[in-house]
Parts: C-alpha cells; structure tokens; sequence
C-alpha cells in the first residue's frame, strides 16, 4: 500500500511552502529544508550587503549544482545523456 500524502511546510528563508509529502518524504525534506536555510545563513553573512532573497537564490544555485554533479559523477555520464537515454527507453516501452 502506498504512503499517505500529508499537507505539511516547509520554510526556506523567511517563508513557508506547502507541500504534500509521505512520512518518509517529510524526514528527507526536513533535512534538506535545514541545509538550505543552512547555505542562505552563510550567504548572509558572507554576503552582508546582498538582499536576502539574493541569498536565497544562491544557497539554492549552489545547492542543485552540488546535486547536478553528484548524479553526473554517480553514473559517469552528463545528465543530459541520462535524461535522453530514459527518455528513449520510456519511447521504446510505449
């Protein structure tokens, strides 16, 4: 049986987001909602004259370019190679 989606917040920055996740969701968005907010703290303070959404934007820039390598460096190939090899295999399966 599948989880149960639950309404639930998420604050990045100075703002909540709602968003509908499964139990197991909500521990991983906990996680990466304090790394984020993380990331914008060190902007802010790195950055002193910078506006806070700019920080914001930043922390979350350098947040999918971690991520953007990550799964790059995993599988030894671009993710745009990725993303096309599915692509076809979905093509392939319909």
């Amino acid at each position: 049986m599948a989880n149960k989606l639950q309404s639930r917040e998420i604050r990045i920055g100075s703002r909540k987001y709602p968003v509908k996740l499964t139990d197991g969701e909500f521990q991983k968005a906990h996680s990466i909602e304090n790394e984020i907010n993380d990331r914008i703290s060190d902007f802010q303070l790195k950055y002193e004259k910078l506006d806070h959404q700019d920080c914001v934007s930043m922390a979350l820039i350098s947040y999918a370019f971690e991520l953007y390598h990550q799964v790059e460096n995993n599988s030894g190939q671009p993710v745009t190679e990725r993303i096309s090899s599915i692509q076809a295999m979905l093509e392939e399966l319909s």
